[in-house]
């Protein structure tokens, strides 16, 4: 019976809800299958044959076609296909309705918990999902099921016809559970049927065979087991093959798409999406390795949300073997154990490969993908091979177009990814970092002149309202109106900074006195006195000022921001819109 799941990518904010929802699903579920259990079928018996197939039996076969099972991926979906409905019709003619649904689910819910180690939101509804479709699959078999006739073309039809509707029953569960898990951005049922139905009606098959040499000699069934397992390696082995011929296609397609990308921000970030898909993987990073000494290394991340995060400087530089001692890196999910943190993607995963990139020149970076699409699914040593020969090419690929520029070049790109990592992309303000090393600076220089430095810490009154009132795009606009006016209020020497939000910060670099702060503030809230024009209407932003005032002492900027955090709410508690020193009233 085919399984599926989704991973494609939705904001995961909706994700903390959807959880919640499919809680209460999966309960719903499983408390409607236990009560349909206890009124109805477990007292039914079993249909007159040849033999009874007891619970303690089943329990075990159930349990082995949720282990083996083939993985497929479609589009970003993932789908295993397995040989539950062999048990499943074996059960219909030879066991009782109640214990087959309590074996299923039972031997289902032991692999889910011991060996596949899922959490307990999926267990709950895999299980309640597990035991609604063998009711169905009871209930549509014995509706259909011939009076008085357990074997011949009635009840081969009545089983067929019970498999295809409990497939698409399961269909529609695990759907609906993906529309509440991701904001009810559901797959179409047709996702789950195609090569699924195919493979749904071959196990019927299959399993009313076995149930023909068991009504003419129950010691003929052994003879199934050629059928099932040769069935089972024919998926393998069809899959392995399909995909293999993916691969290449992919790989000619994707060398071809990263050739024709236009600078090195758009072809890593394409070198990243093929990978990402290639590997049907939620996570792909890429560390370029620096091409200049002192440089840092240069780490782009595409993560689960379908976000970039391009050329971000390593904390520590990497130059050469980064993975652990080896050029290449293989982390198989293993059930039961924690998530890992890979140092080279700067996040933790369940699993990845990683490999080497090298070019003409040596090495020229790292390539990882992570968190294998699906839950019975991982990375394999065959998937490592195929990165190699997609890194290979990517390697040839990127050196040829992007790591042979002049050494001007690649400075200029090295500036630019310098200013992005150290300025607020909205405001183009100073961002935290840059502000705490020029505060950390200021104060461990020696001034001849003995003047002090100054801090402004300030908050705009009542932005949420704005944002409520006009929306996010419009605050936006508001926030960018306030940095300019900010800006035109400072000296070439001071440094303005957005640390967040609606948060900005001033450092005053060499002020005589208090006098010079004051005097800065004022006109800071003079300044935003006008209103701000956002198209069409005018929003008025006003300011609440925290000062502190310091000599130069080295390692007291934490304390210093403190003081003028602590200053601003004061300002805050007197009325908003006005300046506060620290230790001292409002002004």
């Amino acid at each position: 019976m085919p399984h599926q799941s989704n991973t494609d990518s939705e904001p995961r904010s909706s994700r903390p809800t959807g959880v919640r929802l499919v809680h209460l699903y999966g309960a719903v579920l499983l408390t409607a299958a236990v009560m349909i259990w206890a009124f109805l079928l477990r007292d039914l018996e079993s249909l007159p044959g040849p033999i009874e197939i007891r619970w303690w039996w089943l329990v075990p076969a159930f349990a082995v076609t949720e282990i083996l099972v083939v993985h497929l991926d479609f589009n970003r979906q993932a789908q295993t296909l397995s040989l539950s409905e062999i048990p499943l019709i074996f059960a219909l003619f030879f066991a009782a309705p109640g214990e087959l649904v309590a074996a299923q689910a039972l031997g289902v819910g032991l692999t889910l918990m011991l060996y596949r180690r899922q959490s307990a939101m999926k267990v709950i509804f895999n299980l309640g999902q597990t035991a609604i479709v063998a009711i169905v699959a009871v209930a549509v078999f014995r509706a259909l099921l011939p009076s008085g006739i357990a074997f011949g073309w009635g009840s081969w039809l009545a089983a067929l016809t019970a498999t295809i509707t409990a497939d698409i029953v399961a269909g529609i569960l695990v759907s609906s559970a993906i529309g509440l898990l991701d904001r009810w951005t559901m797959p179409s049922l047709a996702s789950f049927l195609g090569l699924g139905m195919v493979a749904t009606i071959a196990n019927t098959a299959l399993g009313l065979l076995g149930i023909e040499l068991v009504n003419n000699d129950p010691g003929s069934v052994m003879l199934l087991v050629v059928p099932v397992v040769v069935t089972f390696m024919v998926y393998n082995a069809f899959w392995r093959q399909r995909r293999r011929s993916q691969h290449f296609e992919f790989l000619y397609e994707s060398m071809r798409r990263l050739s024709r990308a236009l600078g090195p921000d758009e072809a890593v970030a394409q070198l990243l999406r093929e990978a990402k898909d290639m590997f049907s993987a939620e996570i792909s990073g890429f560390v370029l390795f620096p091409t200049v000494r002192d440089e840092p290394a240069r780490r782009s991340v595409l993560d689960g949300d379908n976000r970039f995060e391009l050329f971000v400087p390593v904390p520590v530089i990497v130059d050469g073997p980064t993975l652990d001692g080896h050029e290449s890196l293989l982390w198989e999910v293993q059930y039961g154990r924690p998530r890992r943190h890979l140092e080279i993607l700067g996040r933790t995963v369940r699993d990845a490969i990683a490999i080497q990139l090298r070019g003409d020149s040596g090495s020229i970076g790292v390539i990882v993908v992570a968190d294998r699409i699906g839950e019975v699914n991982t990375f394999t040593q065959a998937d490592m091979k195929f990165l190699e020969t997609f890194g290979t090419h990517a390697a040839v690929a990127l050196e040829n177009r992007y790591l042979e520029r002049s050494v001007g070049e690649l400075s200029d790109v090295n500036t630019e990814l310098t200013h992005r990592a150290l300025h607020d992309p909205l405001t183009h303000l100073a961002n935290r970092v840059l502000f705490r090393d020029r505060l950390d600076h200021a104060l461990s220089v020696r001034d001849p002149d003995d003047t002090y430095v100054g801090l402004l810490f300030i908050d705009l009154d009542d932005f949420k309202a704005i944002n409520d009132t006009h929306g996010h795009e419009a605050g936006d606009q508001v926030l960018v109106a306030v940095a300019e006016r900010i800006r035109a209020c400072l000296r070439p020497s001071d440094t303005a900074a957005r640390l967040g939000g609606d948060e900005f910060t001033i450092l005053l670099e060499s002020v005589q006195g208090q006098d010079e702060i004051d005097a800065v503030s004022t006109r800071i809230l003079q300044a935003l006195e006008v209103p701000i024009a956002v198209g069409e209407i005018e929003i008025q932003a006003n300011a609440s000022i925290g000062q502190t005032i310091s000599r130069r002492v080295p390692g007291s900027a934490t304390e210093l921001m403190a003081q003028a955090d602590s200053a601003m709410y004061v300002a805050k508690s007197h009325g908003k819109g006005q300046w506060a020193a620290a230790d001292s009233p409002p002004g």
